[in-house]
């Protein structure tokens, strides 16, 4: 009977250790959705702030740094966008074939133009 009773003890304390650790998960989940939800709300009083900030309805030392250091840190962010951009809108390599279409280059696997559709030369 001791063997038994070993069992269930153990089982019992597996299980009650099972719901500890899905507690724990439950709350942690529930502390990050919170955290989620603080950071949002930060986020949009910021936002508020600073268009207060420009209007010139809300003026404060702190709150004037605060908003240049957001205006550069935009200007740092719409400059790596534009970059980003720009590499990413690169015309294809040129292979000397052409859209009869629109007269839009054609890359070398290309079998139907990039801009209008239609079908390249030779491939039709």
């Amino acid at each position: 009977m001791e063997v038994w009773d070993d069992l269930r003890r153990g089982a019992r304390a597996v299980v009650d250790e099972g719901r500890r650790l899905g507690e724990v998960a439950r709350l942690k989940a529930q502390l990050a959705l919170l955290e989620g939800r603080r950071q949002d709300r930060l986020a949009d009083l910021g936002r508020a702030a600073m268009e207060l900030q420009a209007q010139g309805t809300l003026q404060h030392e702190g709150l004037t740094a605060a908003s240049s250091a957001v205006a550069a840190v935009d200007t740092e962010l719409a400059a790596l966008q534009a970059e980003l951009a720009a590499l990413t809108a690169e015309a294809p390599p040129a292979t000397g074939r052409s859209c009869r279409g629109c007269g839009e280059p054609a890359a070398g696997g290309d079998r139907f133009c990039r801009q209008c559709g239609a079908p390249l030369q030779g491939d039709a």
